[in-house]
């Protein structure tokens, strides 16, 4: 059953303790505002993870996150949007952007605000500009912040790279990801030669996003060849292939936007990932991995606004999250 983004709120305020006594957790205020007097907004589904999709949708909800300037005792923001080269006005009231109106707020200990509007259906695309003022009164004049944000109708990205073990080894992942169905088939040439893979069609979860990811571990008796054809996807038909040789000389093919998966790479890998499918590198975060299987000091997620981003425009600016396990 989908959740609201009541419940991410609902779960903000139940961090604290948690949050005080561990690293920042992404997808949460203190993982991803951690200056006073700074906010991002965040476009999501509406479910529990709250995941950066930057894409028109039925119904997509929006998830602020603020660090309260010191001294400001709000509970809770009032929100607008406009196009990002108008810009933010003074107070709520002489603003002319459009109201987002909020599910819920709640703030942890050092000011760490969470609000989410109610699901709702977005067909805005460019950039907008998201005008944040902490404060419940909307004639109040407090300083606004402002976030913006370029939304797509659609879009797909396709990667490949190093699939690498912790004794050195090498082997291939190819992992796509779209806001479309696709249709694609899948071989492995080389030795041993595989049969091509039957064509299959992916589809949006209730997420939004349609997913393959496919690893091919080390072989120590050949170099083979990864490959990969789409017939059919939001921008048409498009083929990659990938030696694992290659892959471990830290080759990156794709096509599309930045794909992004959730699984441990080394820092220079995750580096290039970003970096050869047009995305630029942000901040270097450290905070411990929830699963046992990422080694210590790899990174195992991606991140925009603070919140895990699977599929984001060329350009963008991702976060690298370190994972401090021993």
């Amino acid at each position: 059953m989908r959740r609201t983004p009541a419940i991410v709120v609902l779960l903000a305020l139940c961090l604290p303790a948690v949050a005080a006594a561990a690293d920042p957790v992404p997808g949460t205020a203190r993982f991803a505002v951690p200056e006073r007097g700074t906010a991002v907004v965040v476009p999501s589904d509406g479910s529990l993870t709250v995941r950066y999709l930057p894409f028109a949708a039925a119904r997509r909800s929006f998830t602020i996150f603020m660090r309260l300037p010191a001294g400001n005792r709000t509970r809770t923001v009032l929100v607008r949007h406009k196009p990002a080269r108008q810009r933010c006005a003074a107070s709520h009231r002489l603003d002319r952007g459009v109201p987002l109106r909020l599910a819920g707020a709640g703030v942890e200990p050092g000011g760490y605000l969470t609000a989410a509007t109610p699901a709702r259906r977005w067909a805005l695309l460019g950039t907008r500009r998201f005008c944040i003022w902490p404060t419940a009164n909307p004639a109040a004049r407090v300083r606004p912040v402002s976030s913006t944000i370029r939304f797509f109708g659609a879009g797909i990205g396709a990667v490949q790279w190093a699939d690498r073990e912790v004794d050195g080894t090498s082997g291939v992942v190819t992992h796509v990801v779209a806001t479309a169905p696709f249709t694609y088939a899948q071989q492995v040439s080389g030795c041993p030669v595989r049969p091509v893979g039957p064509a299959r069609t992916a589809t949006p979860s209730v997420q939004g996003l349609a997913a393959t990811t496919t690893f091919n571990p080390a072989s120590t008796v050949c170099d083979f060849r990864s490959e990969l054809v789409v017939s059919s996807s939001p921008v048409g038909a498009f083929s990659m292939a990938l030696n694992a040789s290659e892959a471990a000389g830290g080759t990156v093919r794709h096509a599309g936007m930045c794909a992004f998966l959730d699984a441990g790479n080394r820092p220079d890998d995750a580096r290039r990932l970003i970096e050869q499918q047009g995305c630029r590198v942000g901040r270097t975060i450290r905070s411990r991995s929830g699963d046992d299987i990422d080694p210590p000091d790899w990174v195992w997620k991606f991140t925009v606004n603070g919140a895990e981003a699977p599929l984001v425009p060329q350009g963008t600016t991702v976060d690298m999250v370190v994972n401090t396990r021993p």
